[in-house]
């Protein structure tokens, strides 16, 4: 009988813990769902021009890779990143939506 009422608790855990999140782990309504921005006001990163701290707040970007992207500018493209090996491509996968290279 312990034993059943044990699983009983377990499985509704399983049921009812992973409410309210969404499939990618963030949670709902959270802003980070949004695909093409990183930030509340729906600019995207130009990585071009962005400073080291704007970098850093990119998913996966610390301060050596944020200094990596600087010290490599110009990028033509934002796929630069992963061709020129600026990054790993995880890494480039969860910032992909969230940067531009702009043209100057």
């Amino acid at each position: 009988m312990r034993t059943s009422a044990l699983a009983v608790l377990l499985l509704a855990g399983l049921l009812f813990g992973g409410c309210g999140r969404a499939s990618n782990g963030d949670r709902v309504g959270n802003s980070r769902t949004s695909a093409n921005t990183n930030r509340a006001d729906g600019q995207l990163i130009d990585l071009n021009s962005a400073t080291k701290a704007q970098l850093i707040n990119l998913p996966g970007i610390g301060e050596a890779y944020a200094q990596r992207i600087i010290d490599n500018r110009p990028y033509r493209e934002k796929t630069d990143l992963i061709r020129r090996d600026i990054i790993p491509e995880a890494t480039y996968r969860e910032i992909q939506e969230k940067v531009i290279a702009r043209h100057n």
